[in-house]
């Protein structure tokens, strides 16, 4: 018998977008200046499973 658990983003800390690359806007350039969205970072999420050889 195996059990085993899978975590993603367990301590739910905010993931950052990547930075702006457009260099003609120099004033946002290469700035972190939000997160990413629940789409691209993900949620806290869990998973269980428990599987029986035999």
């Amino acid at each position: 018998m195996r059990f085993e658990a899978t975590f993603t983003n367990l301590p739910n800390h905010p993931n950052f977008a990547p930075p702006p690359v457009n260099v003609s806007a120099l004033d946002s350039f290469g700035q972190i200046t939000a997160v990413q969205t629940a789409d691209n970072a993900g949620n806290r999420t869990g998973q269980l499973a428990l599987r029986l050889d035999f």
